[in-house]
């Protein structure tokens, strides 16, 4: 046994006897980890698709892996110009004539000269014109790449009735994908004392976490897939997420900055194209931490916080803009996105618009928590949260991305 020469003090008496001060509060790093399932979580108001706040996402449940929804849009009003042509030509190539009819009055946006459709080839896409018509100026020159709106109808009051189209309704579809999370411990390790909480406690409220980011990943990145496993013969499927329905959509507005440092005119731009369509006029932008410190640096630390969102834990600002409100939200996953040149891996964004987006969860495979013993080890106690879930992504250009920037 050890002897101690002079005054005891906290550094010569036997440290294995000290009391240790251990706090009984587990620090967890999680903060805005999941926004996109988190607004799923949310309770909706009775009709959310006519809620101003659209800050929830619709639910729905099915009862096949397979679930689908119909999408229409109205006609297109507006093509280019394919080839040159002289103010002495009668037939104009276009890029898609399947949109005029004979007797539409169409208008070259850039000479302002307006013509007569009198004949359409939609196999050519080639459109017979009377120039200048309704003293409109005389005929011009056109330039490839110029656009062609179509104005309207011009018909003589003793005419037939005139030709018809209309757009075919599309279907689109998603598959639900089962999602499962699991963890163990014996029992007599969920009996032991520790310092902080309790441990299968602790572990159930980490590995739940986990669940929602794997979720949360899906949504965004996942790619739609069915397929069955050699080993079983089951049928597994996954989710497609969100910037897979933008990729596919020739539409929608993947706008790349170029490689070049973003401007405040340049966002303006993307926002200004982000809100071509919209059906709400508010947007939520989820950014990587560098946008939005820039945007916030573009508006001098003046955004304003959301308070209808902090009601409900989400921490957002937003900013009014002549084309609707946009809502910022920092999403970390976005620091390790690289689809730009080098040197700008973590600058992105993606706009969603909230209420055209739906969590679907297969029925009776919300999100739960399983809990049973090990047949094999009556001492092991196996738990793990299940969820069988998708994402519908509805008219996939109301949501877009804007990425390939440095800040």
């Amino acid at each position: 046994m050890a002897i101690i020469r002079g005054t005891r003090a906290t550094g010569n008496i036997n440290q294995q006897i000290i009391k240790r001060d251990v706090s009984n509060v587990i620090s967890f790093l999680n903060q805005g980890m999941y926004p996109i399932v988190f607004l799923a979580q949310k309770p909706l108001a009775k009709d959310t698709f006519y809620n101003p706040k659209n800050i929830a996402l619709k639910r729905r449940r099915v009862n096949n892996t397979k679930f689908e929804w119909i999408e229409d849009e109205l006609l297109e009003n507006k093509t280019t110009v394919a080839a040159d042509y002289v103010a002495a030509d009668t037939t104009i190539s276009v890029n898609d004539a399947s949109i005029f009819l004979p007797q539409d009055v169409i208008m070259n946006m850039s000479t302002k000269e307006q013509m007569l459709v009198t004949a359409v080839d939609p196999v050519a896409n080639t459109i017979d014109v009377q120039r200048a018509w309704a003293d409109s100026g005389a005929a011009a020159d056109g330039t490839a790449g110029q656009t062609i709106m179509r104005l309207g109808s011009a018909y003589d009051e003793g005419s037939e009735a005139g030709d018809t189209r209309s757009r075919q309704k599309e279907l689109r579809y998603n598959y639900v994908q089962f999602f499962r999370t699991a963890y163990d411990y014996t029992v007599r390790e969920g009996k032991i004392g520790q310092y902080g909480e309790n441990d299968p406690n602790y572990q159930r409220g980490i590995k739940g976490v986990e669940h929602l980011m794997e979720i949360e990943r899906q949504f965004i990145f996942g790619k739609k897939y069915k397929s069955i496993d050699p080993n079983t013969g089951y049928e597994i499927t996954s989710t497609g997420g969100i910037l897979e329905f933008i990729d596919n959509d020739s539409n929608a507005l993947k706008f790349d900055v170029g490689n070049v440092a973003l401007t405040k005119d340049t966002f303006l731009t993307y926002i200004r194209e982000a809100f071509t369509y919209t059906k709400t006029r508010e947007k939520f932008l989820i950014c990587s931490g560098t946008l939005l410190q820039a945007i916030n640096n573009f508006y001098e630390g003046k955004l304003v916080f959301n308070d209808e969102l902090k009601k409900i834990n989400i921490n957002a600002q937003y900013i009014e803009t002549a084309d609707g409100r946009v809502n910022l939200i920092r999403h970390p996953l976005f620091s390790d996105i690289a689809f730009g040149a080098a040197g700008t891996e973590g600058n992105f964004g993606l706009m969603i618009e909230v209420p055209e987006l739906s969590y679907v969860v297969f029925d009776g495979e919300d999100t739960q928590l399983e809990s049973v013993m090990l047949a094999n080890n009556k001492k092991v106690v196996k738990e793990e949260y299940t969820t069988t879930c998708g994402l519908e992504v509805r008219l996939p250009r109301l949501h877009s991305y804007i990425y390939n920037f440095t800040v």
